[in-house]
C-alpha cells in the first residue's frame, strides 16, 4: 500500500474478484441499498492488551469481536441516548466473541451475550449463528476504519466475506463531511468518538476506560443511522487524526480477501 493517502474522490472502490460483495462509497450509493431493506451488520476488532508499567499495551493479536445487527428501515428509532439504550431501544441483536481473556484493569461493560470460544472453529460457528442468512434478506457489513477487521476475516475466515452483499466504511462518510468544513486533507481522519461528538450524539462517560467490540460496534450503527436520518453533523477542530487513509486500506484488503486463502466452505 502507497503511503500516501489518495484524493477523497479517488478512495477505491474495489470488490474482490469472483465475490458480489460491492464497496459502498457514499451515504446516496448507501441510501440506494437500503431502499429495499437491509440488515446492517458491524463489525469491530479489539486487540489484546497487557499492562507493563502501568501503562496499557496493545497488541496486533485480536482478543475480542463484536457484532451489532440493525434492521433497517427501523421505524421511531431512538438516536440520541447512550449506546446500550441505542441497542436495547431499537431492537439491536449484539454478539461478542472472547478469543482471549483481556487482562485490562479498566473495561467497560456491554450487555451483549459474551461467547468464550476455544478455537478458529467456534468463533466462526457463534459468527455464523449470529448473522442473519443472506439469502433471504440483504446484508451489509458497517465499520469504522475496516482495515484490522479485514485483516481479521482475510487470515482466519476468508468465506465470511461471502455473507455480505456489500460494505460501508462509516469513517469515510466521516471523512466527507469533515473534509469540505476545515484544513484537513483526506488522508487526516477523526476517531469514532469525535465523530459521535460532531453528531451531537450521547457519549458514555465509560468512553475513558478499554473499549469493547460489540458497543463500538453498536456505536458505528448509531452513528451510521444518524446520518441515514440527516442528523447534522459539525466537525471541529478537536477531531483525532490518524496518518493514513483507512478506507483506501480496507478496499486493497477486501480486494485481496480470495487471494489470500482459498475460501473454505462452513
Amino acid at each position: 500500500m502507497s503511503s500516501t493517502a489518495p484524493n477523497l474522490s479517488n478512495w477505491c472502490r474495489i470488490a474482490p474478484e469472483g465475490s458480489s460483495i460491492q464497496h459502498i462509497p457514499d451515504l446516496d450509493s448507501l441510501r440506494r441499498h437500503l431502499s429495499e431493506g437491509a440488515v446492517l451488520v458491524a463489525f469491530d476488532t479489539e486487540s489484546y492488551g497487557h499492562f507493563h508499567k502501568d501503562r496499557l499495551r496493545p497488541t496486533g493479536e485480536a482478543s475480542e469481536l463484536g457484532f451489532a445487527a440493525l434492521q433497517w428501515p427501523r421505524p421511531a428509532l431512538r438516536l440520541n441516548v447512550p449506546c446500550k439504550d441505542f441497542a436495547y431501544g431499537n431492537g439491536v441483536e449484539l454478539l461478542t466473541v472472547q478469543l482471549q481473556q483481556r487482562t485490562c484493569k479498566s473495561l467497560e461493560r456491554t450487555t451483549s451475550p459474551i461467547k468464550h470460544v476455544n478455537g478458529l472453529e467456534e468463533t466462526k460457528q457463534n459468527i455464523y449463528q449470529f448473522l442473519p442468512e443472506s439469502t433471504k434478506v440483504k446484508v451489509i457489513l458497517v465499520g469504522y476504519h475496516l482495515s484490522t477487521e479485514f485483516r481479521w476475516i482475510a487470515m482466519n475466515c476468508p468465506a465470511l466475506i461471502k455473507s455480505f452483499a456489500a460494505w460501508v466504511d462509516v469513517q469515510e462518510l466521516v471523512m466527507q463531511q469533515h473534509a469540505p468544513r476545515s484544513t484537513d486533507t483526506p488522508s487526516r481522519q477523526v476517531s469514532l468518538k469525535a465523530a459521535l461528538h460532531a453528531m451531537g450524539l450521547a457519549i458514555s462517560p465509560n468512553t475513558h476506560k478499554q473499549h469493547r467490540a460489540a458497543n463500538d460496534a453498536s456505536r458505528t450503527l448509531q452513528l451510521l443511522s444518524g446520518f441515514l436520518m440527516s442528523r447534522p453533523f459539525t466537525p471541529t477542530p478537536s477531531h483525532h487524526p490518524h496518518s493514513e487513509s483507512g478506507v483506501h486500506e480496507s478496499a486493497l484488503l477486501v480486494a485481496s480477501i480470495p487471494e489470500s486463502r482459498k475460501p473454505e466452505e462452513v
